[in-house]
């Protein structure tokens, strides 16, 4: 049997491991046993669903829970052990036993934390790794770096003497329900702490009989008369109470803050910056982090993007921290309850289809959740209800936008959603393919077309560039005979793929242009109608898809532009079914551009931009395209769930690979070459892969 101790751990009067075991063929269950010294031990068993285990093993996804994770009341793990066994018709078909103890002696010797002493770079780190075990060597290094990035004491002080030409007030909004006293405090200080000083904290109070929290709200406004207290002596839900700060609040923007989180101290300083840098901005955005409260560690940072409707509609990327103007908020109709748990999601969606102004991005850590046991920060499957809300909201925020799509839980993402079209059939699609001569490739590229698109309103346009050799026009003449919708031009060009295309584009007679590599196989049948889901929507002009490897890892999932100057293939050798930082990998999200392999683009939208650019050959023609349809105001999306083979050759189109055709396409775009809007300057920039920074 199959197995991993991927990690124990000592924390308190608590042992902890997890880890996997897995049988040689996949399906059959495996039992997990505890024991200490031999006989049966009480403690918290549980089963995990391991999609990496099944990928590795067996190449595929399956129900089996082949994870295990366990919390014991003890102090030492000597004779810990666990059986885990694969039961059958006959009696145990294969087992094995871990020896628990054994490996607990490797981790925690003397001899070796010695050894990990020496050796160890950072020896604070360490002596913090031998306090909190359980947190990974790389939240060390990012907390180092976050902290190195935070304002320092003298820039504190100099924000405090700033006055701004626009100074609003801002209400924070706290919706309260039995917070627990030491962060509902903490809280509070972070915002009183802040160096803008015109803000209102709008405590709306839900508890009923809880003399202690009311007793804490009157003292702080007694304290301070930026404090406002709504005590409401009854739950109305997360919503309501929310709404009843909302009402509350004088200012004319409004800022978000759970009651057990917490602003850094230049938090709405930042904000108000921006306020004054873009007069048009009614929505305003940040990074932000998470504090594990046992350790006081920064982890879990999440860089975002700019603003991208397309990703918001499939995850409420924007989360904290958030301000609005308060006349959005209001308009927008406030906060939902029948959205309870994923209330901000809704809020934000429909905000952000209410302003008229603009949404902005700070890409600084201006929020830190609290990590704690029953947070969601520490796991969203402590609040199940959140995902079901969370769904209704994005269906919700998809009707009102007239996009024919149903919002469908992503496995193994909570709180994620993926676009399942609702539709087979809609305006014509012209699939434009151009071919020399590549028989083989070309068959198993329109095979897989006939055989699997489930989308029925189509037209193939094979574009011969160079001349048909014999059995090429044969295989030809068989379409003809066999499909009605395919037709053939001949272009006289043989190497340059901007010219062929423009070629097949003037033959189409479709709606919408899909170009597409004959070296493509489809694997997702629907793959069309996901890509026309925002292929239809006015402002998308580019919708691209995803495309993979034989091997199953990604060759392509969209292109930054722009980051360290250079222009990048994103995910290009990932495992296709991993998720990616903050699920990138298989999330939709708009982007600087996609691969011309597989393209789809409005024809009105081609023509506006005047097709593709024939002084790019092959080389870089794509990106060039996209960005000069974002030039015109239209957008480009990555589809992660049009799924594509590509087995175009590594060294097709390598010819036009030269430093004259980087140069023009810096010198033609040179303000999009300097960053990548949907990236995020914090991130990695050499690797473009969104590793997360470390202070080394």
């Amino acid at each position: 049997m199959n197995h991993c101790l991927d990690d124990i751990i000592k924390r308190k009067k608590k042992i902890m491991f997890r880890g996997w075991a897995a049988p040689e063929k996949p399906g059959k269950p495996v039992v997990f046993e505890v024991y200490r010294d031999g006989k049966p031990l009480d403690c918290t068993l549980r089963y995990m669903y391991r999609e990496d285990v099944w990928m590795e093993l067996y190449h595929e996804k399956g129900p089996e829970k082949y994870g295990f994770f366990v919390i014991c009341d003890l102090q030492s793990a000597k004779g810990l052990t666990l059986r885990a066994y694969v039961p059958g018709e006959n009696g145990v078909e294969d087992e094995l036993t871990i020896d628990i103890y054994e490996h607990w002696k490797v981790r925690y010797s003397v001899r070796t934390r010695l050894h990990q002493f020496r050796v160890s770079e950072n020896k604070i780190d360490f002596f913090k790794t031998l306090l909190y075990p359980e947190i990974p060597e790389v939240d060390f290094q990012y907390d180092r770096w976050v902290r190195s990035k935070m304002a320092k004491r003298h820039e504190l002080s100099q924000q405090r003497k700033t006055v701004f030409p626009y100074s609003p007030l801002i209400s924070v909004l706290v919706p309260v329900y039995k917070p627990d006293e030491e962060q509902f405090t903490a809280m509070i200080e972070s915002v009183l702490k802040q160096t803008y000083p015109h803000f209102e904290l709008c405590l709306a109070d839900g508890c009923a009989n809880d003399p202690k929290t009311e007793e804490l709200i009157l003292k702080y406004m007694e304290k301070d008369s930026r404090v406002k207290g709504i005590l409401r002596h009854k739950n109305g839900g997360i919503s309501e109470n929310t709404n009843a700060a909302l009402e509350a609040a004088s200012g004319e923007w409004i800022s978000l803050l759970d009651q057990d989180d917490l602003y850094p101290p230049n938090a709405m300083f930042e904000f108000v910056k921006l306020m004054n840098e873009h007069p048009d901005a009614e929505m305003i955005y940040s990074d932000e982090d998470q504090i594990d409260d046992a350790s006081g560690c920064h982890k879990n940072p999440h860089f975002k993007p700019d603003a991208d409707f397309a990703r918001l509609h499939c995850d409420n990327y924007v989360c904290h921290l958030l301000m609005v103007k308060k006349e959005v908020a209001v308009k927008a109709g406030g906060f939902d309850p029948k959205t309870d748990g994923a209330q901000d999601f809704d809020f934000t969606l429909r905000c952000n289809e209410t302003i008229q102004g603009k949404m902005y991005h700070i890409p600084k850590n201006l929020y830190y959740w609290r990590i704690h046991e029953g947070s969601t920060a520490a796991d969203i499957a402590e609040k199940p209800y959140a995902i079901g809300a969370g769904r209704i909201a994005a269906q919700a925020a998809l009707d009102r936008a007239g996009i024919d799509a149903e919002a469908v839980n992503i496995d193994g993402l909570p709180g994620r959603y993926g676009l399942k079209p609702r539709f087979h059939d809609g305006p014509l699609v012209s699939i434009i393919i151009p071919n020399k001569d590549h028989i083989g490739e070309l068959s198993v590229c329109l095979n897989s077309i006939f055989e699997k698109s489930t989308y029925r309103n189509y037209e193939i346009v094979i574009v011969d560039n160079g001349g048909m050799e014999e059995n090429t026009v044969a295989y030809c003449e068989s379409l003809k005979e066999t499909h009605d919708n395919v037709t053939f031009v001949t272009c006289e060009e043989t190497s340059n793929a901007s010219v062929i295309n423009n070629a097949g584009a003037g033959a189409a007679k479709g709606d919408f242009y899909l170009f597409l590599s004959p070296c493509t196989q489809v694997i997702s049948e629907d793959f069309i109608e996901s890509m026309l889901i925002y292929g239809q929507v006015q402002q998308v002009g580019i919708v691209g898809a995803k495309l993979l490897y034989d091997h199953k890892t990604v060759r392509h999932a969209g292109i930054l532009v722009g980051v360290d100057g250079e222009i990048k293939t994103l995910y290009t050798g990932f495992p296709a079914y991993k998720h990616g930082y903050v699920a990138r990998n298989v999330t939709s999200a708009l982007c600087s551009a996609v691969s011309g392999a597989c393209l789809m683009i409005r024809k009105d939208v081609f023509e506006s931009c005047g097709g593709w650019d024939e002084t790019f050959p092959a080389v870089y023609n794509d990106v060039d395209l996209c960005l000069a349809v974002q030039e015109k105001g239209y957008e480009v999306v990555f589809d992660a769930f049009a799924l594509l083979y590509d087995h175009t050759p590594e060294s097709c189109g390598t010819d036009d690979y030269s430093d004259s055709a980087f140069e023009r396409i810096k010198n033609k775009w040179p303000e999009r070459m300097k960053r990548d809007p949907y990236y995020n300057d914090n991130l990695d920039l050499k690797i473009g892969y969104y590793e997360i920074p470390r202070k080394k």
